[in-house]
């Protein structure tokens, strides 16, 4: 026959964990603190979003743009900073071609 044991111990397994649990506040904090953290490293780190004037007097450089031309491409590079950021890029003779290009694809 079996012996049974007087102890009133409960099993250690995820029902019955002998762990401390954490309060809410304290959880919330660290993750608040966390997020906190991470949104400071991607405004130092995030692009600068070009003003609408910095496109205009980029687009003001390029020689031999008519005035449809550039209202055209002042509106690509006005709605897309990647783009504006890619034309800065290049070397200045290659901008009014790439420029004609990014035209081609709108």
């Amino acid at each position: 026959m079996s012996k049974e044991d007087g102890s009133t111990k409960e099993p250690v397994g995820s029902s019955g964990s002998l762990k401390r649990q954490r309060s809410d506040d304290s959880f919330n904090s660290m993750c608040s603190d966390k997020l906190d953290l991470i949104a400071v490293v991607l405004k130092e780190d995030g692009q600068k979003v070009p003003t609408s004037a910095e496109v205009f007097v980029a687009l003001q450089e390029i020689e031999g743009l008519d005035e449809d031309i550039e209202l055209d491409l002042y509106d690509i590079l006005t709605s897309n900073a990647r783009k504006f950021e890619s034309m800065m890029a290049l070397p200045k003779e290659r901008r009014k071609r790439w420029l004609m290009k990014q035209l081609e694809r709108k």
